[in-house]
């Protein structure tokens, strides 16, 4: 969906800086894509690229979708788009193995001598360790051409290429993005975002809120990264727990609680670190849960900036489990024996004492007995892990400290 909003501002550029939530974008902005929103995958119109749309539980090489949700292979982020709609798509793309066009788009009707700026967001799709230290990483080529609307003719008034787009251990957004000045006589541009790395293992991404901007403006990093909310049941109450990595001229936040994810109150309240460069945790008790609650965490920077985290879903009901992980210490293998009160999917995650994840493996569990065997641990180095097993909507149904010798 292509957003029109009237120019006004100015503000400082910046060429890359990593996210992890929204901001609130600059009121100059021209135009915007933000893909629009729905529940299925869809398709560009003809001509905006040249990746073929793959509306498959599993992208190729080559292959891109518009979709809600960033998972186009099992091993990637299952994250939802930048923008923050609901239901909001972004265009999901499995690089392919040679230069090629993810995207283009003209603008008209624009100021000649006048700076404008172009920028999105992306996200490194794979989950963090994904193909292992030969990882390919993605980068970003953009061209500007000049359009002639009588000849159609077109001319390169500028190009710039990204930095490499990191994996990470939780979806991460990275805006990316350059300012040019239009030369006299141009009213009308193309812009086109190229694949600039080889194609191959590692290099998928997500992009969304592609951005056409008066002045030389990018938006700047948010006051914190890695802000993640998580829940856990503790007899009739509801554990709220949340974490950043970094913060800057942090105040305070609230935790909101809704039952339908639409209506938000506060329940709670804790003041921020202010600045950090390091995890720290947080959490809160909601001691009057209902059958079914939706939180989040709202971030509140001493601008009166604010940040969401995302929403995790917590339902009363009796499809808790027990669960059982040995030996430890470990060596080559745990074996986790889980007993659960209802059929259901549940992930573990191995998580190393920082935080950062590091093996995640998807399970679906009967009613009754189960047990699975981890040889994907014998890779870690020794020392201390969290593994943690989580179910379908995020909440927290074991935790526990293992270490390996």
């Amino acid at each position: 969906m292509k957003l029109y909003i009237t120019l006004t501002a100015t503000m400082i550029f910046t060429l890359l800086f990593q996210v992890s939530a929204q901001t609130t974008l600059p009121d100059s902005i021209y135009i915007k894509e933000t893909f629009g929103t729905g529940t299925t995958k869809v398709a560009l119109s003809a001509g905006r690229t040249t990746y073929a749309f793959n509306n498959s539980s599993s992208l190729n090489d080559g292959d891109y979708m518009l979709y809600k949700q960033t998972n186009g292979r099992p091993e990637w982020h299952n994250s939802n788009d930048h923008t923050g709609n609901t239901n909001g798509r972004c265009m999901v793309i499995n690089a392919g193995m040679t230069a090629a066009e993810f995207y283009r788009d003209t603008v008209y009707s624009i100021t000649s001598g006048v700076t404008y700026s172009m920028y999105l967001y992306v996200m490194n799709t794979n989950t963090l360790g994904t193909c292992g230290s030969s990882a390919l990483l993605p980068k970003l080529q953009f061209i500007v051409e000049s359009y002639n609307q009588t000849t159609g003719a077109f001319a390169q008034i500028t190009t710039f290429t990204t930095g490499f787009i990191p994996q990470s251990a939780s979806p991460t957004w990275v805006v990316v993005g350059s300012s040019f000045s239009v030369p006299a006589g141009v009213t009308s541009l193309r812009y086109r975002i190229i694949n600039n790395s080889s194609g191959g293992c590692g290099n998928d991404l997500a992009i969304d809120d592609i951005t056409f901007a008066r002045a030389a403006s990018i938006p700047g990093p948010l006051p914190v990264t890695g802000l993640e909310a998580s829940v856990q049941r503790s007899g009739d109450n509801v554990s709220v727990q949340w974490q950043t990595l970094s913060e800057s001229n942090t105040r305070n936040f609230i935790v909101e609680k809704s039952a339908d994810a639409t209506n938000w109150v506060a329940m709670d309240s804790a003041t921020a670190a202010g600045y950090s460069q390091s995890l720290r945790l947080y959490h809160s008790t909601d001691t009057k849960p209902g059958s079914i609650n939706y939180y989040r965490i709202k971030q509140v920077d001493n601008n009166g900036r604010i940040t969401y985290s995302n929403t995790v879903r917590m339902v009363m009901a009796a499809n808790s489990i027990n669960a059982n992980t040995f030996p430890n210490p470990f060596v080559n293998q745990v074996q986790v024996d889980l007993n659960s009160t209802a059929n259901q999917k549940v992930t573990i995650t191995f998580s190393d004492a920082s935080g950062r994840k590091l093996l995640q493996q998807n399970w679906t569990v009967v009613k009754g007995n189960n047990s699975t065997v981890l040889t994907q641990v014998q890779q870690l180095p020794v020392g201390m892990y969290i593994i943690s097993i989580n179910n379908a909507d995020g909440a927290s149904l074991y935790k526990t400290k293992l270490i390996k010798n």
